[in-house]
C-alpha cells in the first residue's frame, strides 16, 4: 500500500471513529470498508489498519469519558429529534451518504411510522463536514402530496427550528423550499453509546 492509500484510509477511518455511528461495529467491517476504499489489503496492510482503528476507538472512549454529564450538541440534537419523532416527523442522522440515499432511508423508516407526515435527515456527507466542525445541513419535507406539498414542507421546516432551538441548538433557515436549514457549527461530540 502506497503512502497516498494510507492517508485516505486513516482520513476515513478516523472520520467513522470520531463520528460516533456504527463504532460497535467498525472493527468487524476493517476489511470490507478499506476493500471499497482502496482494494483488497496485503495481510500486513490490514494487521496495520487493525491497530489503527483500535487506537482510535480507545480514544474515542476516552474523548467520551471526559465530556461527563453535560450535554453536548450532539446530545441536544438527539432530544431534539426525539421530540420530533413524537410529533410524527421522520427525523434520521446519518442516513445514507447523498441526498438521494437520505430520501431513501427515510421512506424505509416511514413504513414503521405511518402516522408521520413528514421528514428530517442529514446524511453522511453532512456528518463529514459536521465532524470536521462546520456544522450540519438538514434536509426536510413533507409527505403531503399535491398542492398542499409547498405549505406544509415550509411547515415541517418551521417546526424543526422551533424544536431544535428550543432544545438548544442554534439554526438559520432562509425560509425558502430550496434551500436547507443549517445548523451552526459546533464541536462535534456524538457519543457512540448513543445510537
Amino acid at each position: 500500500m502506497d503512502d497516498a492509500d494510507r492517508r485516505y484510509l486513516e482520513e476515513a477511518f478516523d472520520h467513522w471513529i470520531r463520528s460516533g455511528y456504527g463504532l460497535e461495529s467498525l472493527p468487524d467491517e476493517i476489511e470490507e470498508r478499506a476493500e471499497d476504499l482502496v482494494g483488497p489489503l496485503a495481510p500486513e496492510d490490514l494487521a496495520w489498519l487493525e491497530g489503527f482503528v483500535a487506537d482510535g476507538v480507545a480514544a474515542q472512549r476516552e474523548r467520551e469519558a471526559s465530556w461527563g454529564d453535560a450535554d453536548t450538541i450532539n446530545d441536544l440534537l438527539d432530544e431534539a429529534f426525539a421530540e420530533l419523532i413524537d410529533d410524527g416527523i421522520v427525523a434520521l442522522q446519518n442516513a445514507g451518504f447523498t441526498m438521494s440515499e437520505g430520501w431513501e432511508d427515510v421512506q424505509e423508516a416511514r413504513r414503521d411510522v405511518p402516522e408521520a407526515h413528514g421528514a428530517v435527515f442529514w446524511h453522511g456527507q453532512d456528518t463529514e463536514r459536521g465532524v470536521r466542525g462546520e456544522g450540519l445541513m438538514l434536509a426536510f419535507g413533507s409527505f403531503t402530496m399535491g398542492d398542499e406539498h409547498e405549505a406544509a414542507s415550509l411547515a415541517i421546516a418551521r417546526q424543526v427550528c422551533d424544536v431544535l432551538r428550543k432544545h438548544g441548538v442554534e439554526v438559520s433557515w432562509s425560509g425558502s423550499l430550496n434551500e436547507r436549514i443549517r445548523v451552526a457549527p459546533f464541536e462535534w461530540r456524538k457519543r457512540s453509546t448513543a445510537g
